[in-house]
Parts: C-alpha cells; sequence; structure tokens
C-alpha cells in the first residue's frame, strides 16, 4: 500500500516538505509542493494518513486549524528517501 501511494503524484513532495517542517498547515503544503488542486493534495493527505506516514493535528482553536507532520514511520521513511531526492536534485 505505501508503495502504491510513493508512486503517485505530489507524494514525495509532501514527505520531503513535511520532513523540512515541524508542523505544515494545508495551505503552506499546497505552497510548497506547488499542487494546483487543493482536491488533490487533501486525497495525498488522506491517503498518506490513513497508511500512517503522516499525522493529522486538528487544533482547539477559533478557528479551527489542522497541522500535518511526520510521524515517527514518516520519518523513518523519509530518512531512507533522502539519496533519492538526493540523486533527483542533482540529475533532473
Amino acid at each position: 500500500m505505501v508503495l502504491k501511494i510513493l508512486g503517485k503524484k505530489y507524494s514525495l513532495l509532501i514527505i520531503g516538505v513535511l520532513g523540512n517542517n515541524s508542523a505544515m498547515s494545508f495551505n503552506d503544503i499546497k505552497k510548497s509542493v506547488g499542487c494546483p488542486r487543493s482536491n488533490l493534495l487533501s486525497v495525498r493527505l488522506k491517503e498518506m494518513s490513513s497508511t500512517g506516514i503522516i499525522k493529522r493535528d486538528v487544533m482547539d482553536s477559533h478557528p479551527v486549524s489542522v497541522k500535518y507532520s511526520l510521524t515517527e514511520g514518516g520519518k523513518e521513511l523519509r530518512g531512507n528517501l533522502i539519496p533519492l531526492f538526493k540523486w533527483i536534485e542533482c540529475n533532473c
């Protein structure tokens, strides 16, 4: 299931961006990854949350805010993806 999600558009970017920050709002993630469609980003975040890669924290504030961050498993996954990210940066 995780491999299926990682192959989808924006998944690797989301992991990379969240790994560089402690927690981010939906709009901050959207700006950072350059995702033009909110519904696509929303689907990716739900998929990644359901597999335990990211966690979704609803803040008890007014208005309600939601922050996304990597789980411990997501951090481990990102650590294993760093060589891939470096290769992409150098070769693409």
